[in-house]
């Protein structure tokens, strides 16, 4: 038996002004413990998504329905949004006169003493804030403010937890600590989370990844299956830096015309007899990002080596594997 979905968007658009939608005919599942990444470009209504979702919106077009029953949105409840559906700002909504064990409090204050303890000390040593539980919100760094805000969120347990951006105060190994912890945490309660973020590295720990474009939903998969089979360019680009490969590429290594390769997949090698001109270097740390003339074709790759240096000739080889066809 399939299991019915907890929230249901079917056929949602919003405009914002005529002619011009924000969200145009999108249609998606969330299930119980699902973890999905919804991802794209600044504009392309992922936060429309996650507020309609929140029921803080209502759709112009198009239906949401909360376990099968059609969500009501602002326009018809005093206070919008439901309790067992939790939204993260990025302005964290925090009370500034409570301290960080008093902020977890608030939302069980419906349950016994024994429990709210048991549960704030969980979710204290669970998101990295026991010598911090006294302090109040102004005396937290941006990422303590935002590690209590998502505790606090998911204090009671609720069956969705909806993030948007949550992660802007973090560096990109805090953050993807944290995401493992909160995934950790929602697997646990059964709780469906939903991520919007632009970072793509946030995203690939989500089960599942949500593309929107212009307001449109482009693409759905897993991780793997977005970084490795895109269903255009555009989608390719976002997710990391390509190589589109003209008739001079695809003669010389006999790969598709028209087609894409990843800058991991151009490989910089010793037994290879095509040779290439190094004509830039970028340091991105643990590799450099070079660009490397070809018979008048520029190719990215990485160098891992970080030995490269600009006008050096170097051996390059295409990886045929990676190559992405549309």
């Amino acid at each position: 038996m399939i299991e019915k979905p907890v929230l249901s968007l079917k056929n949602l658009s919003v405009s914002y002004q005529e002619g011009f939608y924000a969200l145009k005919n999108f249609s998606f599942d969330l299930h119980k413990g699902d973890f999905v990444a919804i991802v794209g470009p600044s504009g392309s209504g992922k936060t429309t998504v996650l507020n309609l979702m929140g029921g803080m919106r209502n759709p112009a077009e198009g239906e949401i329905r909360y376990h099968d029953e059609i969500m009501e949105g602002p326009d018809i409840r005093l206070v919008p949004g439901y309790e067992e559906i939790r939204l993260v700002h990025q302005n964290y909504e925090l009370s500034p006169k409570r301290n960080v064990s008093e902020n977890l409090r608030e939302p069980l204050l419906a349950y016994d003493r024994e429990y709210q303890d048991e549960r704030i000390d969980l979710l204290i040593d669970h998101f990295g804030l026991t010598s911090h539980k006294k302090k109040l919100p102004y005396q937290l760094s941006g990422g303590q403010k935002q590690r209590l805000a998502i505790a606090r969120a998911m204090a009671n347990e609720p069956e969705v937890l909806l993030m948007d951006e949550p992660f802007s105060a973090l560096d990109p190994m805090r953050s993807a600590v944290f995401l493992d912890e909160i995934k950790s945490l929602a697997k646990k309660s059964g709780t469906a989370v939903v991520l919007v973020t632009h970072d793509t590295r946030d995203a690939m720990i989500a089960d599942k990844i949500v593309v929107i474009m212009e307001g449109e939903l482009k693409q759905v998969g897993k991780p793997d299956d977005i970084y490795f089979r895109p269903v255009d360019e555009k989608i390719a680009a976002f997710f990391g830096p390509i190589n589109f490969i003209d008739q001079n590429i695809a003669k010389t290594f006999s790969i598709p015309k028209n087609s894409v390769v990843r800058a991991e997949d151009v490989l910089i090698v010793s037994d290879s007899d095509l040779l290439g001109i190094i004509k830039s270097i970028i340091f991105r740390g643990a590799y450099y990002l070079i660009t490397v003339d070809f018979n008048g074709t520029s190719l990215i790759a990485f160098d891992f080596l970080r030995k490269s240096q600009i006008g050096d000739e170097v051996n390059i080889e295409i990886r045929k594997e990676g190559t992405i066809t549309f």
